[in-house]
């Protein structure tokens, strides 16, 4: 159901993955125990937004050659562009308002970016390019 690891109010209200105590299903199958050796920090997207980010790129069936428009260059869409490019897309368009975001994500993924706040019609803007 809606409530298995995210907030959900069907079944009376369950924090989500980012909560201190998280309700975990089959948890004697499923999860993994993360060595001692490695920093939570190392492994925090682990969990969470990466495979978020995965599942959006690779149900989009994005691959070698492929364009990709990310709208949002939080941390979900910077690894979106992170698992766009490592599957081989040529084209990473990502489109945002923070410059800092935009920049970060062209130095680091190839991305093309977009500021929607200085282009009136992103859409058009990556269909001209593709």
């Amino acid at each position: 159901g809606a409530a298995l690891f995210g907030y959900s109010r069907l079944y009376g209200g369950i924090p989500g993955g980012q909560a201190e105590w998280v309700r975990v299903p089959k948890a004697n199958t499923g999860p993994f125990k993360v060595p001692g050796t490695l920093a939570d920090e190392k492994v925090l997207f682990l969990s969470d937004i990466l495979p978020t980010a995965w599942q959006a790129v690779t149900n989009a069936g994005i691959g070698k050659g492929s364009s990709v428009a990310i709208y949002g260059a939080g941390p979900v869409g910077l690894l979106s562009a992170a698992c766009a490019q490592m599957l081989g897309a040529e084209q990473i368009f990502m489109v945002d308002d923070h410059p800092y975001r935009l920049a970060y994500a062209q130095k680091m993924y190839g991305v093309i970016p977009i500021n929607f706040e200085e282009d009136e019609d992103p859409a058009d803007t990556i269909i001209r390019q593709t």
